[in-house]
């Protein structure tokens, strides 16, 4: 939805006149999966927005059960977004930028450049997506659901 996409380009500001980001407002280690995570903030930004548009006496609420794949992308799109803004806040990432020869895509996300540009692959496969390591856990998470999505759970189970 639009609406979503306005929520994350719009400057939040706290009580002490500073930028807020997503992870600042919605902590993400209360979640044990990225679904749940991207789910609820999407049931979150889906009421800043009513609650707009109430404001502005707007009618077109959005009153639907179930969140779209609309606002489940663009939603996931701007967890990514903030934990990359949190990887460009690292005293190394103009390093990292140089050497794995980042670029922003259509939507304003980091990618990497790399070997697999010339394959005949998929987009999001020629061109990854680059978050923080490990210790995040954002990117844990991410990690997780690859693996459950692929049914791999671990060398243990082999």
């Amino acid at each position: 939805m639009a609406e979503v996409a306005n929520f994350s380009n719009q400057t939040h500001k706290g009580q002490d006149n500073q930028k807020c980001s997503l992870s600042s407002v919605i902590n993400s280690d209360r979640f044990s999966s990225l679904k749940k995570l991207i789910l609820v903030t999407g049931y979150v930004l889906r009421f800043v927005n009513n609650l707009r548009k109430r404001v502005k006496k707007e009618t077109n609420l959005i009153t639907e059960d179930m969140i779209t794949v609309t606002e489940y992308n663009e939603t996931l799109i701007m967890w990514i977004k903030d934990e990359q803004f949190q990887l460009k806040q690292q005293d190394n990432y103009s390093k990292l930028e140089a050497s794995l020869h980042l670029f922003e895509d259509k939507d304003s996300v980091r990618r990497l450049r790399c070997r697999f540009a010339n394959a005949s692959l998929q987009y999001e496969e020629q061109y990854p997506i680059i978050l923080r390591n490990r210790q995040s856990y954002f990117t844990r998470l991410v990690i997780l659901n690859a693996h459950e999505e692929t049914m791999h759970h671990g060398v243990e189970t082999t």
